[in-house]
């Protein structure tokens, strides 16, 4: 009897063994899983900052190569600090003859909201952005032969770190700036660019970008 009693308290002890295994397997399991999730998302978010970096580079690469064979007198519409514009109409070069320019008609660079999309806070076309609006360049603005090319598209209603709030909210000098903005620095035009990127959890990457263009006299 005392053998029987002494082999269930072993193997009550070798139960409570196992029960004590098992949770500890289960808080390494459970953290061995956070940390790969953890892991998984830092690896996302950088390839979303990478993409998005790509991307921005590449629009505006666009918007300087459309302005650099502009004229000054695009000049005239951009505003010094700390003011700035989301439109900026120019004529480009287009040859010489008898030494002197040949300008085109004129074109417009905007940014404006994307299809589907109105300024009211919300998601209206659906694509999991608030209020993102595209680069689009006009050309012969108004005029029957009008014609339009999409420059880029998801880009940030304003500036990065910047609200509609009559402020300078990230101290760059500007105020209320747009996610595509021009502003003036003497005889320079300085272009300031923020686009948006989604992840597969949905979360929204930002990355902005400046550059700054010498117009042609």
């Amino acid at each position: 009897m005392k053998i029987h009693n002494r082999a269930l308290r072993n193997a009550g002890f070798t139960l409570v063994e196992s029960m004590i295994s098992l949770a500890i397997l289960a808080i390494v399991m459970s953290s061995a899983l956070t940390a790969v999730n953890s892991a998984q998302g830092s690896s996302e978010q950088a390839v979303t900052r990478s993409v998005l970096t790509a991307k921005t580079g590449r629009v505006l690469s666009k918007i300087t190569e459309q302005l650099r064979g502009a004229g000054a007198d695009a000049l005239t519409s951009v505003p010094f600090l700390p003011g700035s514009i989301d439109q900026l109409d120019f004529r480009q070069a287009t040859g010489i003859v008898d030494q002197a320019i040949v300008w085109s008609n004129q074109m417009v660079i905007r940014l404006e909201y994307m299809p589907g999309e109105i300024d009211n806070g919300l998601d209206d076309n659906g694509d999991g952005f608030v209020d993102e609006c595209r680069i689009v360049r006009v050309d012969n603005p108004g005029a029957p032969d009008e014609r339009m090319l999409v420059l880029g598209t998801q880009v940030s209603e304003f500036f990065e770190g910047e609200t509609p709030s009559l402020n300078d909210d990230n101290g760059n000098g500007l105020v209320d700036e747009r996610g595509l903005c021009f502003y003036r620095t003497g005889d320079l035009v300085t272009v300031l660019l923020t686009m948006l990127r989604r992840d597969s959890q949905g979360r929204v990457g930002t990355r902005s970008s400046t550059t700054t263009i010498a117009l042609r006299n």
